[in-house]
């Protein structure tokens, strides 16, 4: 007899390109609001997004990717990059 509560850890994924965050959910993760992301997708160059559908999401690889290339050991690293 099969257990009618089945274990679904496994098909659960870690992996950063299957998993998408909401509007909100990046918001929250830049402590930006809502309408700062709406102007920024509007002028680009900011966080590469997905609409799916009628809604917006942001792949967490890209996220990552952003946030890594955004990294910076000190003020003065923006200086050098001009």
């Amino acid at each position: 007899m099969r257990d009618k509560h089945q274990d679904h850890s496994k098909t659960l994924t870690t992996d950063p390109d299957d998993v998408f965050l909401t509007e909100g959910q990046l918001a929250d993760r830049h402590q930006k609001s809502a309408k700062t992301l709406r102007n920024a997708r509007v002028r680009g160059g900011y966080v590469k997004f997905c609409k799916l559908g009628g809604s917006i999401r942001y792949r967490l690889s890209d996220v990552i990717e952003y946030e890594d290339q955004h990294a910076m050991l000190s003020t003065s690293e923006d200086k050098l990059k001009s």
